[in-house]
């Protein structure tokens, strides 16, 4: 039998039960909240089940699984254990908990009142008063003061309160949020400032969970956000101080709560560099009447794109495509690819119709270029209906590039439109460039080569087929580099290891078996001069 101590309860595991013992005020109103939220069908698989209250100990069937991460080091990130439906389950529960108005429950929660918070941060101050300056321990006063109303019943809605991966476990097909003592009634905008936090590896855990709960960008929501990303930032780092040792990943975690504190100690704008799943349909709308392309029908964001954002507008006159670039991304770098976009265009090449430049709008604490265009009919070729035909045409395309002159950057099947087998739309040149250095051309077809053989999509054409048919096809078209095989291979074997790094960085955990087969593949590959190139 194993036992798990905690500052309210300790819970121990035997044969098939868990067992929790802890005060008994607290394991009544635990219980009974369990079975009353298990009466909502939305909720009562991710809950504990069979529970028993004998005495002052609670019991509930024995869950096989793992905890969601770990305090200050972990939330699924290096498990992988959150996948994006698994996730979307995730905050769709926190979501359906909020919404709850059932009397029976409301009557058994807390409430976090202003009271409550003003309480919170001077039990921080007297504790620990060196974590802030004297001027910023002012400023949260000053903060929490200027923004009582934020705390006022009619804004509060339910939550488990102890939003700790350690309090959810992840089984095979879903998870249970155990530990519902401390069940209180807060600010909605509560729950994704605390997720703010906690997910501070994982900006799209971030911006989901504040996109759920935010669907009308208010004032008030934004206030109250502002505030409760003060004092939840205050208690996460107070919080560490209990730790004797501190990792790296703790000292990253707590710059991350730093930075959130400071930010909104001077701001109650909510501040998103990548706000794909914050975009609203009153700012799509502004947008639309700002360059007059008429009355917003619809919208829909491409969730694939990373650091831009890519938006397909559909009004009353026709349908657009909008590009915000990233913040980080300078106005020199925008003009860049509006540059490559005309002049490809002028080639005839299938790229983007403009009908603005760059131009400039402020949202969400953080002023983004952006660009309109016409919409480009097409999509992305899926894994099923990739062929040795879709090979072929890539190459072609990007030897049609190379005879201008001009580098893609970033060259692959999820930067293309197809109609059928044609390639009806070249995207993402942010990355292009015009040049002459013939190194820079091969360069770029290194690379274009290995996101090919890393490509799941193509997985069932032999990597052989691959280089034969995009290579070929490229040198038809264009036929003026100098090729040095040797170098070409080198480049090759450069650029896979480079791809695995990036990979590596982003999903520590992840599965690199696909970059090693390729690494393997260049490095052994001998058949280059097979093609027919001018050396």
């Amino acid at each position: 039998m194993s036992k798990i101590r905690t500052s309210k309860s300790v819970i121990s595991f035997k044969d098939d039960r868990t067992y929790k013992q802890s005060v008994s005020a607290l394991l009544i109103k635990e219980y009974k909240l369990i079975t009353l939220l298990s009466e909502f069908k939305t909720l009562k698989k991710y809950l504990s089940e069979k529970l028993v209250l004998k005495k002052e100990q609670l019991s509930y069937n024995f869950i096989q699984g793992s905890i969601a991460g770990g305090f200050l080091t972990d939330y699924g990130y290096k498990s992988g254990l959150f996948t994006r439906e698994k996730f979307k389950e995730f905050i769709s529960f926190h979501y359906n908990v909020s919404q709850i108005k059932d009397k029976k429950i409301l009557k058994l929660a807390d409430t976090y009142t202003y009271k409550t918070a003003l309480s919170e941060i001077a039990h921080y101050k007297k504790n620990n008063p060196e974590i802030l300056s004297v001027q910023q321990w002012d400023l949260v006063y000053k903060k929490i003061v200027d923004n009582k109303d934020v705390f006022e019943t009619k804004n509060t809605v339910l939550t488990q309160f102890d939003l700790y991966p350690e309090n959810i476990l992840m089984t095979q097909d879903l998870f249970k949020a155990i530990d519902w003592e401390s069940t209180s009634l807060v600010s909605k905008a509560f729950i994704p400032a605390f997720f703010n936090l906690l997910f501070w590896r994982e900006k799209i855990w971030r911006d989901i969970s504040l996109k759920t709960f935010n669907n009308h960008n208010s004032k008030l929501f934004n206030r109250s956000y502002s505030v409760f990303s003060v004092i939840l930032a205050i208690r996460l780092i107070y919080q560490l101080r209990a730790y004797t040792q501190i990792n790296d990943a703790q000292n990253q975690a707590t710059n991350w709560f730093y930075n959130i504190l400071h930010t909104y100690l001077y701001t109650d704008v909510i501040k998103l560099e990548d706000f794909r799943f914050c975009v609203t349909e009153p700012f799509i709308s502004s947008v639309c009447n700002k360059n007059k392309l008429g009355k917003l029908v619809t919208f829909y964001v491409y969730e694939k794109s990373y650091s831009n954002i890519v938006i397909k507008i559909e009004t009353e006159k026709k349908a657009y495509i909008v590009k915000f670039f990233s913040t980080k991304k300078t106005d020199i770098e925008c003009k860049n690819e509006i540059k490559i976009i005309k002049y490809l265009k002028k080639k005839e090449l299938p790229v983007y119709q403009l009908l603005t430049g760059i131009k400039k709008i402020n949202y969400l604490g953080f002023t983004r270029c952006y660009f309109i265009a016409e919409y480009i009919s097409g999509q992305e070729v899926t894994r099923h209906s990739f062929s040795v035909e879709h090979v072929k045409n890539m190459g072609k395309m990007l030897g049609q590039m190379h005879l201008y002159n001009v580098i893609h950057g970033d060259f692959s099947k999820r930067n293309l439109l197809f109609n059928g087998k044609t390639i009806s739309g070249i995207l993402d040149l942010e990355y292009s460039d015009k040049t002459l250095d013939q190194y820079q051309l091969q360069l770029d077809l290194a690379h274009s080569i290995v996101l090919l053989l890393i490509s799941y999509s193509a997985s069932y054409i032999p990597f052989n087929t691959r280089i034969k048919y995009f290579l070929n096809s490229y040198i038809i078209q264009f036929n003026k580099v100098q090729f040095n095989m040797p170098k070409l291979q080198q480049m090759l074997v450069e650029q896979a290891f480079s791809e695995l790094n990036k990979y590596k960085k982003i999903n520590p955990q992840g599965d690199t078996k696909k970059y090693v087969e390729v690494i393997n593949f260049v490095k052994n590959f001998n058949s280059f001069n097979t093609y027919k190139v001018i050396r």
